[in-house]
């Protein structure tokens, strides 16, 4: 009764992915102040918005510096897990206080204060839903996109007419 025939799931993808892109992705972290006591409201909510390139560009510095090697992480799992957490908690939680400050000086006042929050607030299990957020809303398909089309559109590019002949 209610099937669609023209259902198409890679639209119905894209345009999930626009409507995540446009809106943002709202997150609770629960409170664990004494305050929670006094309050109503128990959960702190936080929005990762599309970023701005300075963002971006931020970002892209802290997941680079975020590094390890397979080999490594095959051969002593745990030892190697041990050691990849106590190097990128810091800099997992630094992205995401980024994502969700997304302004140049509200990043450089208070993304210190808010990435210590977020390290001892966020579980391993928010993080990997909340990394797959920031991936997606990064939207660095149509960054790529727009930089092949500065870089393609030369219309002043110089076309040699005559090519250098070999000196004798």
């Amino acid at each position: 009764m209610f099937e669609n025939l023209n259902f198409d799931p890679r639209r119905a993808e894209m345009h999930e992915a626009d409507v995540l892109i446009n809106r943002g992705v709202q997150f609770t972290v629960p409170k664990r102040s004494i305050l929670r006591y006094f309050s109503k409201q128990k959960l702190r909510t936080f929005t990762i918005e599309q970023p701005y390139l300075g963002t971006l560009d931020t970002l892209s510095h802290l997941f680079l510096s975020i590094e390890f090697n397979e080999e490594m992480l095959s051969e002593n799992a745990l030892a190697e897990a041990k050691r990849i957490t106590a190097e990128s908690a810091k800099k997992c939680a630094m992205a995401v206080a980024v994502s969700v400050l997304n302004s140049k000086w509200k990043i450089r006042l208070f993304a210190g204060l808010l990435a210590n929050y977020f390290l001892w607030h966020i579980q391993p299990s928010k993080l990997i839903q909340l990394t797959i957020y920031i991936n997606q809303i990064n939207n660095l398909g149509d960054f790529i996109s727009s930089i092949r089309l500065m870089s393609a559109t030369r219309t002043t590019a110089p076309h040699r007419i005559e090519t250098a002949a070999p000196a004798d």
